[in-house]
């Protein structure tokens, strides 16, 4: 349960947040709980990330602001284990190097700049480029249909992330046949060589009989030529 002094900063900040949006970041404590935030991060461009939509969680205790939060990323980036308490310096891993006066926006700032960079931490993985842009392009798959607190604590998103994953699936059809079409052209030189080949070798086959008769009949006159 939150204390007065954490419940009266912990609103104080959601109310600030409204006012003043912060770029690539949404956040908001949950309906039933004030101590449990989620955000969202979008990925910044330039970046593994751009474009994808990552869930994750600060669980403040009671004594917060004097003690700061657990920080948790749920949907898979390919920068951090899913539901891992991650070890940063604003998080509950350092009480000691906590200040009071960092806020929700403060922290989430922090974390968009960890993950953007090649520091590795608690809780941090390491994988390709490529998995990290992979991971992009699915999240709001993931979080639509296998992520339940994302599903209640943002219902507005839920529209938007079944028009962008149908777009998505129609860009990927759409590349997907377009490479066919260019691989099936590339080998069209090389099929039709082998069809050529072919009826040639067919042709031959055919008249072989033909060819024998005349190259014998051919020697035959010969032969009979020089006997007279």
């Amino acid at each position: 349960m939150a204390s007065k002094a954490a419940y009266k900063r912990l609103m104080k900040e959601y109310l600030a947040l409204q006012r003043n949006p912060v770029e690539y970041i949404d956040a908001r404590p949950a309906p039933e709980n004030i101590l449990e935030w989620h955000y969202i991060v979008t990925g910044p461009p330039d970046t593994p990330y751009e474009g994808g939509q990552y869930h994750g969680t600060l669980i403040f205790p009671s004594e917060y602001p004097f003690k700061p939060p657990a920080i948790r990323m749920i949907t898979p980036s390919g920068r951090f284990q899913t539901n891992t308490r991650l070890c940063l310096s604003f998080s509950d891993f350092h009480p000691k190097s906590w200040n009071p006066a960092w806020m929700v926006s403060t922290i989430l700032v922090g974390l968009v700049s960890f993950m953007t960079s090649d520091e590795i931490t608690t809780g941090g993985i390491v994988t390709p480029e490529s998995t990290r842009k992979a991971y992009a392009k699915d999240t709001k798959r993931f979080n639509l249909m296998n992520n339940p607190k994302f599903v209640a604590v943002f219902p507005e998103l839920l529209e938007q992330n079944r028009r962008d994953i149908m777009e998505q699936a129609a860009t990927n059809a759409k590349a997907n046949a377009e490479a066919a079409a260019q691989k099936s052209n590339s080998n069209s030189p090389k099929e039709n060589s082998n069809a050529s080949k072919s009826k040639e070798g067919n042709w031959f086959k055919s008249h072989w009989g033909v060819v024998v008769v005349v190259f014998l009949a051919l020697a035959l006159a010969r032969f009979l030529g020089s006997e007279a």
